[in-house]
């Protein structure tokens, strides 16, 4: 496969069906799955005159919800990333000991210096 072909399949791989799912129906909900898509690539061809081609690709795809429609009313759902809120939580949970520490540290030496 050559370049062009490469990167004419990586373009046509990120279309709208990457997004959206298809969609699925059950006792009258009808639920349309969305993921949010990334993509990126690259390619070169020839090296100091010598015939070589090289070229990439990635697509990397995150849950984002889902669209219900129930009723004739359609509603969105979040997809809740689980590992996104604990390494959240965690960061929080460190900025504030950090902070804590740094603040008892400085009360000592006011305290200790009769300022």
């Amino acid at each position: 496969m050559n370049i062009p072909e490469l990167i004419g399949t990586a373009w046509n791989s990120l279309t709208v069906k990457r997004v959206y799912g298809e969609p699925c129906e059950k006792d009258g909900v009808v639920v349309i799955p969305a993921a949010t898509v990334w993509g990126g690539g690259g390619g070169g061809d020839g090296l100091d005159g010598r015939r070589a081609q090289g070229a990439g690709f990635g697509v990397i795809a995150h849950p984002t919800g889902a669209y219900e429609i129930k009723g004739g009313k359609v509603r969105w759902v979040p997809a809740v990333d689980v590992n996104r809120l604990v390494t959240a939580t965690a960061a929080v949970a460190v900025t504030y000991l950090l902070t804590r520490s740094r603040r008892t540290r400085v009360e000592s030496r006011t305290t200790s210096s009769g300022v």
